[in-house]
Protein backbone atom coordinates (compact mmCIF):
# COMPACT_ATOMS: atom_id res chain seq x y z
CA UNK A 1 0.00 0.00 0.00
CA UNK A 2 2.90 2.31 0.58
CA UNK A 3 4.37 1.94 -2.56
CA UNK A 4 1.18 2.72 -4.25
CA UNK A 5 0.89 5.53 -2.64
CA UNK A 6 4.28 6.62 -3.34
CA UNK A 7 3.39 5.67 -6.76
CA UNK A 8 0.52 7.82 -7.24
CA UNK A 9 2.20 10.86 -5.08
CA UNK A 10 5.03 10.82 -7.73
CA UNK A 11 2.19 10.89 -11.10
CA UNK A 12 0.42 13.61 -9.54
CA UNK A 13 3.79 15.41 -8.96
CA UNK A 14 4.79 14.83 -12.74
CA UNK A 15 1.24 15.59 -14.14
CA UNK A 16 1.49 18.84 -11.84
CA UNK A 17 5.02 20.07 -13.52
CA UNK A 18 3.28 19.17 -17.20
CA UNK A 19 1.69 22.64 -17.03
CA UNK A 20 4.22 24.44 -15.11
CA UNK A 21 6.34 23.65 -17.86
CA UNK A 22 4.94 24.78 -21.09
CA UNK A 23 3.35 27.89 -18.86
CA UNK A 24 7.57 28.80 -18.47
CA UNK A 25 8.01 28.50 -22.23
CA UNK A 26 5.02 30.43 -23.49
CA UNK A 27 6.41 32.85 -20.48
CA UNK A 28 9.70 33.37 -22.15
CA UNK A 29 8.01 33.11 -25.61
CA UNK A 30 6.21 36.29 -24.23
CA UNK A 31 8.96 38.40 -22.07
CA UNK A 32 10.82 37.76 -26.41
CA UNK A 33 7.86 39.20 -28.12
CA UNK A 34 7.64 42.20 -25.83
CA UNK A 35 11.41 42.39 -26.08
CA UNK A 36 11.23 42.77 -29.60
CA UNK A 37 8.46 45.17 -29.68
CA UNK A 38 10.36 47.33 -27.42
CA UNK A 39 13.03 47.31 -29.84
CA UNK A 40 11.16 48.08 -32.80
CA UNK A 41 9.29 50.62 -31.54
CA UNK A 42 12.26 52.52 -30.21
CA UNK A 43 13.97 51.85 -34.18
CA UNK A 44 10.61 52.99 -35.53
CA UNK A 45 10.50 56.30 -32.96
CA UNK A 46 14.49 57.22 -33.62
CA UNK A 47 14.01 59.20 -37.14
CA UNK A 48 10.84 60.95 -36.13
CA UNK A 49 12.28 62.02 -32.76
CA UNK A 50 16.05 62.82 -34.54
CA UNK A 51 13.89 65.27 -36.74
CA UNK A 52 11.23 67.03 -33.53
CA UNK A 53 15.08 67.73 -31.89
CA UNK A 54 16.49 69.32 -34.94
CA UNK A 55 13.19 71.02 -36.07
CA UNK A 56 12.83 72.00 -31.76
CA UNK A 57 17.07 72.95 -32.01
CA UNK A 58 16.28 75.92 -35.39
CA UNK A 59 12.90 76.99 -33.74
CA UNK A 60 14.48 77.56 -30.20
CA UNK A 61 17.49 79.55 -32.30
CA UNK A 62 14.98 81.83 -33.84
CA UNK A 63 12.56 82.56 -30.56
CA UNK A 64 16.03 83.61 -28.93
CA UNK A 65 17.24 85.77 -31.88
CA UNK A 66 13.73 87.92 -31.98
CA UNK A 67 14.10 87.71 -27.57
CA UNK A 68 10.62 85.44 -27.42
CA UNK A 69 11.61 83.94 -23.63
CA UNK A 70 8.38 82.16 -23.04
CA UNK A 71 8.15 80.19 -26.19
CA UNK A 72 11.81 79.41 -26.01
CA UNK A 73 11.14 78.25 -22.51
CA UNK A 74 8.43 75.98 -23.92
CA UNK A 75 10.95 74.58 -26.31
CA UNK A 76 13.73 73.58 -24.26
CA UNK A 77 11.05 71.85 -22.14
CA UNK A 78 10.29 70.02 -24.95
CA UNK A 79 14.00 69.52 -25.64
CA UNK A 80 14.69 68.17 -21.95
CA UNK A 81 11.18 66.09 -22.81
CA UNK A 82 12.79 64.57 -25.86
CA UNK A 83 16.68 63.96 -24.36
CA UNK A 84 15.34 62.43 -21.22
CA UNK A 85 13.51 59.37 -23.78
CA UNK A 86 16.61 59.69 -26.60
CA UNK A 87 19.36 60.01 -23.96
CA UNK A 88 20.02 56.54 -22.60
CA UNK A 89 18.99 54.93 -25.91
CA UNK A 90 21.87 57.35 -28.25
CA UNK A 91 24.53 58.59 -25.97
CA UNK A 92 26.91 56.93 -24.52
CA UNK A 93 27.41 59.69 -22.53
CA UNK A 94 30.86 59.37 -21.07
CA UNK A 95 32.76 59.79 -24.63
CA UNK A 96 30.40 61.76 -25.72
CA UNK A 97 30.10 64.19 -22.80
CA UNK A 98 34.23 63.76 -22.68
CA UNK A 99 34.76 64.62 -26.55
CA UNK A 100 32.34 67.60 -26.23
CA UNK A 101 33.94 69.02 -22.91
CA UNK A 102 37.80 69.09 -24.77
CA UNK A 103 35.76 71.32 -27.74
CA UNK A 104 34.71 73.87 -25.11
CA UNK A 105 37.91 73.54 -22.86
CA UNK A 106 40.46 76.99 -23.85
CA UNK A 107 37.49 79.00 -25.14
CA UNK A 108 36.62 82.03 -24.19
CA UNK A 109 33.37 83.81 -24.57
CA UNK A 110 31.55 86.80 -23.49
CA UNK A 111 29.29 86.49 -20.91
CA UNK A 112 27.40 89.22 -20.81
CA UNK A 113 28.27 92.47 -21.97
CA UNK A 114 31.89 92.73 -22.30
CA UNK A 115 32.59 90.37 -19.46
CA UNK A 116 34.33 86.89 -20.10
CA UNK A 117 33.70 83.52 -19.41
CA UNK A 118 36.82 80.78 -20.03
CA UNK A 119 36.42 77.30 -19.69
CA UNK A 120 39.13 75.57 -18.50
CA UNK A 121 40.34 71.66 -18.12
CA UNK A 122 39.00 69.91 -15.51
CA UNK A 123 35.39 71.54 -15.24
CA UNK A 124 36.27 74.86 -13.94
CA UNK A 125 35.57 78.24 -16.01
CA UNK A 126 37.45 81.51 -15.26
CA UNK A 127 35.02 84.77 -15.07
CA UNK A 128 37.21 87.74 -16.33
CA UNK A 129 40.19 87.49 -13.98
CA UNK A 130 38.93 86.22 -10.96
CA UNK A 131 41.23 83.81 -9.12
CA UNK A 132 38.36 82.10 -8.21
CA UNK A 133 37.29 79.15 -11.05
CA UNK A 134 33.51 78.12 -11.29
CA UNK A 135 33.22 74.32 -11.56
CA UNK A 136 30.75 73.26 -14.80
CA UNK A 137 29.90 70.30 -16.29
CA UNK A 138 28.39 68.53 -20.04
CA UNK A 139 24.99 67.64 -18.94
CA UNK A 140 23.64 66.86 -22.59
CA UNK A 141 27.18 66.05 -25.06
CA UNK A 142 23.96 66.06 -28.01
CA UNK A 143 22.32 69.05 -27.21
CA UNK A 144 25.53 70.62 -26.46
CA UNK A 145 24.86 71.87 -22.80
CA UNK A 146 26.76 72.70 -19.96
CA UNK A 147 25.98 73.47 -16.01
CA UNK A 148 27.47 74.92 -13.89
CA UNK A 149 27.32 77.41 -10.45
CA UNK A 150 28.62 80.70 -9.93
CA UNK A 151 30.85 80.31 -7.20
CA UNK A 152 30.28 84.43 -6.20
CA UNK A 153 26.27 83.73 -5.42
CA UNK A 154 25.72 80.08 -5.70
CA UNK A 155 23.48 80.37 -8.64
CA UNK A 156 23.43 77.58 -10.87
CA UNK A 157 23.45 78.64 -14.79
CA UNK A 158 23.10 76.28 -18.21
CA UNK A 159 24.39 77.13 -21.10
CA UNK A 160 23.46 75.44 -24.91
CA UNK A 161 25.82 76.39 -27.33
CA UNK A 162 25.36 76.19 -30.80
CA UNK A 163 26.61 73.34 -33.51
CA UNK A 164 29.69 75.29 -34.55
CA UNK A 165 30.26 76.66 -30.77
CA UNK A 166 30.06 80.16 -32.01
CA UNK A 167 27.08 81.39 -29.71
CA UNK A 168 25.24 80.32 -26.58
CA UNK A 169 22.18 80.93 -24.44
CA UNK A 170 22.68 81.18 -20.81
CA UNK A 171 19.58 80.73 -18.37
CA UNK A 172 19.75 81.41 -14.90
CA UNK A 173 21.96 82.98 -12.75
CA UNK A 174 20.11 86.14 -13.16
CA UNK A 175 18.13 85.47 -16.20
CA UNK A 176 18.48 84.82 -20.18
CA UNK A 177 20.39 86.24 -22.45
CA UNK A 178 23.25 85.36 -25.11
CA UNK A 179 26.56 84.38 -25.41
CA UNK A 180 28.83 85.06 -28.13
CA UNK A 181 32.33 83.52 -28.69
CA UNK A 182 35.49 85.46 -28.35
CA UNK A 183 37.20 84.91 -31.88
CA UNK A 184 40.65 87.08 -33.29
CA UNK A 185 38.73 90.53 -32.53
CA UNK A 186 35.94 91.02 -30.59
CA UNK A 187 32.62 91.42 -32.32
CA UNK A 188 31.73 95.44 -32.73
Amino acid sequence: MKIGLQVIAVLVQVVAMIPASAQSKLDRELTQLMEQKEKALAAAIEPVNRQYQKSLETMLRRAMQTGDLETAVKIKGELEKLGASQQAAEEPADSRADSFAKRLVGTKWYWFDRETITFLEDGKAQWKENPEHWPWEVTSAGRRTIEGVNKANGKKWTITFDRNLTTGSVEGDGGSRKLQRILPEPPK
